[in-house]
């Protein structure tokens, strides 16, 4: 199914679900009122994957490469972070996120596209190492707020060990669901630490350098 499909659908069983007054929901049932909320809980997250994608387009229309004729500098901001905050009326942190999130989903998408003419000489394109949780994300196995606590927990592979990154992402979304938000950053955290070693060290020393200047 593509994303307007599952739109449709979601919108289709949020309004079953959905009273016709907002004062009635007060008077509905346990089983109506959970199967309200897990309906427009759907809803809000197929609308946030479709979001992501178009955000992350946005930003690749508006890199410092465009200059003035990038798509959020036309309409009178100076990237697509600026665009985003006005347009979704968020926090500038927010709105960064979004377009980070966007950025990688994008980044996937165009690593799977097919050339309508292939060119031999031309090597296709490598899936990035944050694929899986592209992927995760649009098929709907993680939500933004799991995708973001993976990749920013995994942080950056060093050079050379990308392929223990993309492992650890479909590790980590196939686990998604059994950990919170903040405890599947944490094991990210962990698995990078495992992973490596040595900036382990690095953030380490990092870390306790800012808590004895905070001192």
């Amino acid at each position: 199914m593509t994303f307007l499909d599952d739109f449709r659908a979601a919108v289709t069983a949020a309004a079953a679900a959905a009273p016709g007054d907002a004062s009635v929901v007060l008077g509905m049932s346990d089983e109506d009122v959970v199967a309200l909320v897990e309906a427009a809980t759907e809803l809000v997250q197929i609308g946030e994957r479709s979001r992501l994608m178009g955000v992350g387009v946005v930003a690749a229309r508006s890199s410092r490469d465009a200059g003035h004729g990038g798509l959020a500098q036309e309409r009178g901001h100076r990237n697509a972070v600026a665009f985003v905050q006005e347009v979704s009326g968020t926090s500038r942190g927010e709105a960064a996120r979004q377009v980070r999130l966007g950025q990688s989903l994008v980044e996937t998408a165009q690593s799977e596209e097919v050339p309508a003419e292939p060119d031999a000489d031309v090597p296709p394109m490598e899936a990035p190492w944050h694929a899986p949780l592209d992927r995760a994300l649009l098929d709907g196995v993680l939500t933004s707020a799991q995708m973001d606590a993976i990749s920013r927990g995994l942080g950056r592979p060093p050079e050379g060990a990308e392929e223990a990154w993309r492992v650890a992402c479909e590790q980590l979304a196939g686990v998604a669901g059994e950990y919170t938000v903040e405890d599947l950053g944490s094991a990210a955290r962990a698995v990078r630490d495992q992973l490596d070693v040595e900036g382990a060290e690095a953030r380490y020393l990092a870390r306790h350098e800012k808590r004895s200047l905070r001192m």
